[in-house]
């Protein structure tokens, strides 16, 4: 509850086909789970099928993690030169504390 999160969500990968799903409400059951636990954290005016996706259980196998602004660079150039895809989804916010801000 220090920090805050703010996530892009134009950056965010997903497959287009889970836009379809979400948006007629083909969901696992385990993302209802989710969004009950985290709902009071997230701070959004994006649409429920958005968030459907955001919330969604399952993955391709992805790895998320956090690089601070100094290692950034290094991180990007060794990413490139090994062929790994990566993303840069959201950043750290000093305010509002212990919240997840979807843009």
């Amino acid at each position: 509850d220090s920090i805050g999160v703010e996530l892009f969500a134009d950056k965010l990968p997903y497959f287009e086909e889970a836009v379809g799903f979400a948006a007629s409400g083909f969901v696992p059951a385990g993302l209802y789970r989710n969004r009950d636990f985290y709902k009071e954290h997230i701070v959004t005016s994006r649409s429920d099928f958005f968030l459907d996706i955001i919330f969604d259980p399952q993955t391709s196998g992805g790895l998320m993690m956090a690089i601070g602004p100094a290692d950034r660079k290094k991180f990007e150039e060794t990413a490139v030169r090994l062929g790994v895809e990566y993303y840069i989804i959201g950043t750290f916010l000093e305010e509002p504390k212990g919240k997840i801000v979807l843009r």
